[in-house]
């Protein structure tokens, strides 16, 4: 990795890294303040934040992130990565596949966008130039 490079991608990190929090701070705070088990939600969006707006590497990153951060903090025994019911493996695999899906999602989206945009700016370029001609 050049080292031009290194700076913004640990900004890309920096960027996920606060959305992860803040969602978890969030979803902590309905915790103890509602009683509510967990909002998946929630880091769903923090995922797609994260793809959004800093690539589908910070969003896998932070799809990596908030798994660890449910299984740490809302699956039983709380604050351990164990997992006493097998059925919370099943939970996490899922929220992890629609953090991937969201991403990939995201990835598509994006290229979509940019798709459009080329096509856009080739045709401007194209009417531009008839009308020099």
């Amino acid at each position: 990795m050049a080292p031009t490079q290194m700076p913004f991608c640990r900004w890309k990190m920096c960027v996920t890294l606060a959305v992860v929090a803040a969602v978890l701070a969030v979803n902590l705070l309905f915790h103890l303040t509602f009683g509510t088990k967990l909002l998946f939600f929630l880091f769903i969006i923090a995922v797609s934040v994260a793809a959004h707006f800093e690539g589908w590497g910070a969003g896998l990153v932070a799809t990596a992130l908030t798994s660890l951060a449910v299984l740490f903090f809302f699956v039983e025994p709380l604050f351990s990565f164990a997992v006493s019911e097998p059925y919370d493996w099943v939970r996490l695999a899922v929220f992890s596949a629609c953090g991937i899906i969201a991403v990939a999602t995201e990835l598509l989206v994006d290229r979509t966008r940019k798709r459009r945009v080329e096509t856009w700016l080739r045709r401007a370029r194209e009417d531009i130039d008839e009308k020099v001609r």
